[in-house]
């Protein structure tokens, strides 16, 4: 065998011995060039409350209580506020008013955790913004004793779609926009969150302000493909103004809400003020605060009453299988009734392909309820087997329309051959 002269064999062996260091260092950019895959995002908690933001004076520090901490325990008693509204009622909030405020006065008794987002502190004020999660533990069990029953399901994501048309007085469009930021502001205290569209040329041609005024599925259907929105809130607002006794004007809000969500029929809320100022375009920015609160209180108390649990009733914890067979509407309606079943929290997807999703589902009730309740709304449900908590839902199969045959059909056709003659009728 031939050998290498002296100069090569170095380079060799310069090679072999780098050679290692170059494949780890091309497998490190290999696998960095991979793009990370994204975390799964967690499913919301009602018992989370984002970004409560406080201000107080410096003077609001009593004792030995530092402003840091003051602004914190401002913070708590807001947010439990908040919390409370999502899990009661407005006329349970009213009967237990007494009983509420009692809660209120010690709200750090019920926190699991606190986070401080952002803290800023000026000459004279202090502004705070804090995200605070409550003991789901403590909290449902000080209503359960009390003999409260209460919701647990958050609301679903919303599409916010406004009507632009422009009217009289002091015209459409300045009154939906400040309808919008009202509604905004009210609903984020409920725990809703609301989405505004793109506006980019796909959406206009799927999307459109008639399109939910008439509950097209289809509409739901994309919002919920490109915005995760099972709710679409459709609004339109007016406002006039009319001159009283010279400089006070009389100004006068209304707005109309249609709500569409998911396998639920549409809803269609109308509330109106009024309110006397010096100016109409200030009365109105102030009087649409008062409209947006009726508005969501309206739309809160029917979803809490909808998915409240009745104290007293067990819990059960089932595992559901849902043959859908890729038929997307189907599946999304069924999603949408069983949200609506009273005592349902969100159901969480454990397992998905094409045909089939199985989810991991909480309600309050018996076992015998849930079946009849499935029962209607898929009419073949079935468990699967003796002991087994995983339940067989398929949706309807699809209507087959036998192929209409006329009474008296006309005689068969067939083609003369070339270079015969006759009308080709045999």
């Amino acid at each position: 065998m031939k050998k290498f002269s002296k100069p090569c064999g170095v380079l060799v062996g310069w090679f072999l011995r780098a050679l290692p260091l170059w494949l780890i260092c091309a497998l490190g950019t290999a696998w960095a060039a991979e793009p990370a895959k994204p975390a799964e995002k967690k499913a919301p908690s009602i018992y989370e409350v984002l970004n409560v933001d406080v201000s107080l004076p410096v003077a609001a520090a009593k004792g030995g209580e530092g402003l840091h901490d003051a602004g914190v325990a401002q913070a708590q008693k807001e947010a439990l506020s908040r919390l409370l509204r999502r899990l009661l009622p407005s006329a349970e909030r009213e009967k237990r008013k007494e009983w509420l405020a009692a809660l209120l006065k010690d709200p750090k008794r019920l926190v699991e955790r606190t986070v401080v987002r952002g803290e800023k502190q000026h000459q004279d004020r202090l502004t705070m913004s804090v995200s605070l999660v409550f003991s789901k533990k403590e909290l449902s069990e000080a209503l359960v004793k009390e003999g409260i029953s209460f919701n647990e399901t958050p609301y679903p994501v919303v599409l916010l779609l406004a009507k632009e048309d422009s009217l009289s007085g002091v015209g459409e469009q300045s009154a939906v926009g400040q309808l919008r930021v009202a509604l905004a502001n009210v609903a984020r205290d409920y725990g809703m969150t609301l989405l505004l569209p793109l506006g980019d040329l796909e959406e206009l041609s799927h999307l459109s302000w008639e399109g939910a005024e008439r509950g097209d599925p289809a509409q739901l259907e994309w919002a919920n493909t490109r915005y995760a929105a099972t709710a679409i809130w459709a609004i339109r607002a007016d406002a006039t103004t009319a001159s009283v006794k010279g400089a006070t004007e009389k100004t006068r809000a209304s707005a109309t809400l249609l709500v569409n969500r998911a396998g639920v029929a549409q809803a269609n809320w109308q509330v109106s003020e009024e309110k006397s100022g010096k100016s109409g375009e200030t009365a109105s920015a102030a009087l649409y605060g008062q409209v947006a609160d009726k508005l969501v209180r309206q739309i809160a108390d029917r979803w809490i009453q909808e998915h409240a649990l009745r104290t007293g009733e067990a819990r059960q914890q089932i595992r559901l299988r849902l043959v859908h067979n890729a038929q997307l509407a189907q599946q999304t309606k069924f999603l949408g009734d069983l949200r609506a079943l009273p005592g349902m929290r969100e159901p969480q997807v454990l397992k998905s392909t094409a045909r089939e999703t199985v989810y991991a589902i909480e309600f309050q009730g018996s076992q015998e309820q849930l079946r009849e309740a499935l029962g209607k709304m898929a009419p073949h449900v079935e468990q699967a087997q003796e002991g087994i908590d995983v339940w067989l839902t398929q949706p309807p199969p699809q209507p087959h329309t036998p192929p209409v045959q006329e009474q008296n059909p006309p005689p068969e056709r067939q083609e003369v051959p070339a270079g015969s003659s006759g009308s080709g009728w045999l």
